[in-house]
């Protein structure tokens, strides 16, 4: 038996398990949660959000609701009103053992991370209880992002080569993340003006202690203060479920206000990439300076990009990414493309601040004086010497 069909077996069973409290048969025995490896969904998420066993029973009760067709009538005849087939708060602190008022604060785990939502009604108590849709995908074992999230943060899977030099910021990235704890995990900031080092350098620290990564553009923060909160709780709630750290880009932002509130507030596993280092008065930051591989690496990188014969001319005039490295070589097949590309690939900032014009001006068209016009064509010489 695969995971996701232990894992389905076990939530089935524990669905059954609250259905027969409700009913008032006896307990029934469900599995050892120790059989199953890695842990069943359900169990995973009553950890990580630190459920009681009645918040437990309440959420297997609203997500009984959406996977088993017999819950209607079961909760109807619980109530003793055929027309209140839903769950509720009233219901659930009747039926359900240990059951304690508090689960219903909104400080409480169920409410807070929006494990439930509660649908509008006369009272807390007798309101209709309803799961929330990640959530119950999560305890199936279905796996994806939250589509509130959508178009705000985008996945960033870890590299599939890093330089030495980028390798040994992520692993001291790592160290930092492990020896902190999560009571006391700081900001980890990573300054330089390549987006790219940044990006590859987060993702690999991320997945040296187990995280998948997710980029937020600053750019994209609301400045409603209720607005941030219901974002910062969503995506705190996605970091848990999905393990992931959050990468909030800061590059390109212009008023970095919004970015530092968000930042100040979120809790989690959270990196910051920005030209300088921000000032935060809330919370404790690591920096770490992230630069583009040293020339020798990418010597090392045209080298195994299977480039010959140019390569100490192509790293001593052009500073790029690995990134960037493989694109341009993507898209060359001769020496002259090559150096082309590589001309594209260092101006992009420029390209954001002014329009580039191309010239079609013959030398017989410029009006310069001689000793300029042939400065110019001596440039030009110099230059056309270096694609060769």
């Amino acid at each position: 038996m695969n995971w996701t069909e232990a894992n389905q077996r076990y939530l089935m069973s524990a669905l059954d398990a609250v259905r027969g409290l409700l009913e008032g048969r006896a307990p029934i025995q469900t599995p050892a949660a120790e059989e199953i490896s890695p842990p069943a969904a359900l169990e995973t998420l009553c950890k990580v959000f630190g459920l009681s066993p009645f918040e437990r029973a309440v959420l297997l009760m609203c997500a009984g609701m959406e996977l088993d067709s017999k819950f209607a009538a079961v909760c109807a005849r619980a109530n003793g009103d055929p027309r209140r087939d839903y769950p509720t708060f009233s219901l659930a602190l009747g039926a359900l053992p240990d059951a304690h008022w508090s689960a219903l604060s909104p400080d409480a785990p169920l409410r807070r991370w929006r494990l439930i939502e509660l649908q509008p009604g006369s009272s807390i108590t007798q309101s209709t209880l309803k799961i929330d849709e990640r959530v119950l995908h999560f305890l199936t074992g279905v796996t994806h992002l939250d589509e509130r999230l959508a178009g705000i943060v985008e996945p960033m899977p870890a590299p599939k080569e890093l330089v030495a030099s980028q390798r040994t910021v992520a692993e001291q990235i790592a160290a930092v993340l492990c020896d902190a704890g999560s009571a006391g995990l700081p900001v980890i900031q990573l300054c330089g003006n390549d987006a790219s080092a940044k990006h590859v350098v987060a993702a690999a620290g991320s997945a040296a202690v187990g995280l998948n990564l997710y980029a937020l553009a600053a750019e994209v923060l609301p400045n409603d203060a209720r607005e941030v909160e219901s974002l910062l709780r969503l995506w705190e709630r996605e970091g848990l479920l999905a393990a992931s750290a959050l990468l909030v880009e800061c590059d390109e932002a212009e008023n970095l206000a919004p970015a530092v509130r968000f930042i100040e507030r979120a809790r989690g596993v959270l990196f910051v990439a920005s030209r300088e280092r921000l000032r935060l008065r809330h919370r404790v930051a690591v920096s770490f300076d992230v630069a583009k591989p040293t020339s020798q690496e990418q010597q090392a990188l045209w080298k195994s990009a299977g480039v010959n014969g140019q390569i100490e001319a192509l790293a001593t005039q052009f500073n790029l990414s690995t990134e960037s490295i493989h694109a341009a070589t993507a898209q060359s097949k001769s020496p002259e493309e090559l150096w082309n590309a590589c001309r594209a690939q260092a101006r992009p900032r420029l390209d954001n601040l002014a329009q580039r014009i191309d010239t079609r001006a013959t030398w017989n068209e410029i009006v310069l004086r001689e000793s300029q016009l042939a400065m110019l064509r001596e440039i030009a010489t110099h230059v056309r010497q270096r694609t060769k």
